[in-house]
């Protein structure tokens, strides 16, 4: 795994809204959106391909920032991973 893998309450409720949340485009949650923020979805995105993830989505959106997440498996577990503005976090889906 190469990343630290977390069960913070931060990223348990992250999930949660991650899992409510049907978003995956810049254009369905902004009119218009800053160059930073394209590119910061951009990376996220392609992130998710490079390690086979499935059900990108939006989480959160605001004027000034949004966070975006989606699932992966690796070694035989499957992992969400969540990008703010400020950093990624890694937690274990427990089924």
């Amino acid at each position: 795994m190469k990343y630290k893998v977390e069960n913070t309450k931060i990223v348990r409720n992250a999930y949660a809204s991650y899992r409510m949340s049907d978003k995956v485009r810049l254009h369905e949650v902004y009119g218009s959106w800053s160059d930073e923020k394209e590119k910061a979805w951009n990376e996220c995105y392609k992130e998710c391909e490079e390690n086979n993830g499935k059900n990108f989505r939006i989480i959160s959106y605001g004027t000034w920032f949004f966070s975006c997440g989606y699932v992966f498996e690796c070694e035989g577990k499957e992992y969400f991973r969540y990008h703010t503005a400020y950093n990624a976090r890694t937690m274990e889906i427990k089924h």
